[in-house]
């Protein structure tokens, strides 16, 4: 891992950047793109504090959003809050994906390693969802969504959400 980085310092583009540059309209860091889209005062005070681990500084400006021209048109919503865990959350999203696919397998990251279960998968252990989804291998994506640096931005987000619904914005 690299060095501690703060928040507000702009890192090095890498190889990955310079990729998704090459094929999106639109590449931002996952904080700046937190700053640009979601409609609250002063979101860098909510989303960084002065105790926050150095693993999470560094994933909110390593982490990366990209998209097409539409992504820039997205600014200032106001999310619902969702006062749950990383893992419903996450389960929430799965069961979604494998409703849009209408039967077919999801195309999308948070689905690779899975499948609703049938009658033959007895072995089969289910997943927290309300779909009943097996893991049949390991779906790094989803285990590194469950680090509690982005548990912490979940509930960092849900406090923005709180605060700009109770706001009336």
């Amino acid at each position: 891992m690299q060095p501690a980085q703060h928040a507000e310092q702009a890192p090095r583009p890498t190889i990955a950047v310079s990729v998704l540059r090459a094929h999106y309209v639109v590449v931002e860091s996952l904080q700046k793109y937190i700053e640009n889209t979601v409609y609250a005062e002063d979101i860098s005070s909510i989303l960084v504090h002065g105790g926050d681990s150095d693993y999470y500084r560094v994933m909110l400006t390593t982490s990366y959003v990209a998209g097409g021209a539409s992504l820039q048109q997205t600014r200032q919503f106001v999310p619902v809050a969702p006062m749950s865990h990383m893992r419903d959350t996450i389960d929430r999203a799965q069961e979604r994906l494998f409703i849009r696919a209408k039967g077919s397998r999801p195309s999308n990251i948070l689905t690779a390693g899975y499948r609703k279960i049938t009658q033959q998968d007895t072995r089969a252990r289910v997943a927290a969802t309300r779909m009943p989804l097996t893991n049949y291998f390991v779906n790094t994506i989803v285990t590194a969504l469950q680090a509690p640096a982005w548990e912490t931005l979940l509930e960092r987000y849900s406090t923005v959400s709180c605060m700009s619904f109770t706001a009336g914005y």
